[in-house]
């Protein structure tokens, strides 16, 4: 009998410090393993997850046996994903939203029901309460996927799988287990293309994605004397990218000692979505700028919504747009327009304005056309 990988509740009814580590583990592996995805390194993803599951159990119980089930978890999980993710092009949105047709999400649901029976088996319980607690967590996924943030996703996926676990005879603990292992290794990993859009969309959002991919194949190799030139030359390359499909394309900029560099391109399903895309790399590694396109001869999003008074503070909302993603990781911004110009915001600058006591500081005035 394997010891329970993330055993939800101690005698006190709270998670401990190193079960929250555990969980915390599992998050940035899936997160890892989604913009591995997002690269087309599969493998990559799949031995990030693999060995994320396994880390997260060990941790939060210190049993290798845990680990090992965690692994495992992850692993199967991740590949329930990879197999049906690219059927999610049903017409409408599919069924319930979810993407796919009425055959192909039962389907799923029966492989997610499939392997809960068999995690569970591994975890001591029985089949049938394992099967039954993970099918209706899959079951639920187009509802648990509206939810707007990662914590509530989880929560919901957790308390589906463990009450339906403990209702069909087994342990609250063991379906609860294998939801937040589906939900995160499953659901949020594949999480990269909205399934509520149209198959006409997913199609020129796939013609997009492979357009990027041969535009940018070997560029993170190249170096450019300025970061406005790695800039311009991604306008070159992926302006027509946009103009062809009408999605926004994007990258992050990077810089070492050889120069500045860019990184793989991508796009965005929704015109004008302000680069989301590259969030993630943002957070992750440090990159001096990020560069997208825009499919109408349009300024960056949020510019004139926020500012900054030395006296009240920030007005507006920081966050919203092109110039919150900007703010948020403390990097250069540019915008590509259809009709060949292209602008910078000037972060460095902008904060340096607010050091330096500026009474009003707003973004406009900090961006500036490279050409």
């Amino acid at each position: 009998m394997l010891n329970n990988p993330l055993s939800l509740t101690d005698p006190s009814g709270y998670l401990s410090f190193r079960q929250i580590i555990g969980i915390a583990i599992a998050v940035v592996a899936a997160y890892f393993g989604q913009y591995e995805i997002s690269q087309n390194a599969l493998g990559w993803a799949f031995a990030i997850e693999v060995a994320g599951g396994f880390l997260s159990a060990y941790v939060a119980t210190g049993s290798f046996k845990a680990g090992l089930w965690g692994a495992f978890a992850a692993g199967i999980f991740f590949g329930i994903g990879s197999a049906f993710t690219p059927l999610q092009n049903a017409a409408n949105g599919g069924f319930m939203g979810s993407g796919y047709t009425e055959g192909a999400f039962a389907a799923k649901v029966a492989a997610h029901a499939a392997a809960g029976g068999v995690l569970t088996t591994m975890q001591g319980g029985n089949f049938g309460s394992g099967f039954l607690a993970a099918g209706a967590t899959e079951a639920a996924s187009p509802a648990i996927d509206k939810i707007g943030n990662v914590p509530g996703r989880l929560v919901a996926a957790v308390a589906i799988g463990g009450t339906v676990s403990k209702l069909s005879g087994g342990k609250f603990a063991n379906g609860a287990e294998t939801a937040l292992f589906q939900e995160l290794f499953n659901q949020i990993t594949h999480a990269t293309i909205p399934h509520d859009v149209s198959s006409e969309e997913q199609a020129r959002f796939a013609k997009c994605e492979g357009l990027c991919e041969q535009a940018s194949a070997g560029l993170p190799w190249f170096r450019f004397g300025s970061q406005n030139d790695a800039a311009s030359f991604f306008q070159d390359l992926a302006n027509p990218t946009t103009a062809q499909t009408g999605f926004e394309v994007s990258a992050v900029i990077g810089h070492d000692s050889f120069g500045w560099y860019l990184e793989n391109f991508h796009s965005d399903p929704y015109a004008g979505g302000g680069a989301v895309d590259v969030n993630e790399a943002l957070g992750t590694f440090k990159y001096s700028a990020y560069v997208h396109t825009h499919p109408d001869n349009s300024m960056f999003s949020g510019a004139g919504s926020m500012y900054f008074n030395q006296s009240s503070g920030w007005a507006g909302d920081k966050s919203y747009g092109d110039i919150g993603v900007a703010l948020k990781y403390g990097v250069d911004a540019y915008v590509s327009w259809p009709n060949g110009s292209l602008y910078q915001f000037n972060y460095k600058g902008f904060n340096a304005a607010i050091r330096a006591g500026q009474w009003t500081v707003a973004p406009p005035q900090f961006i500036n056309q490279v050409h």
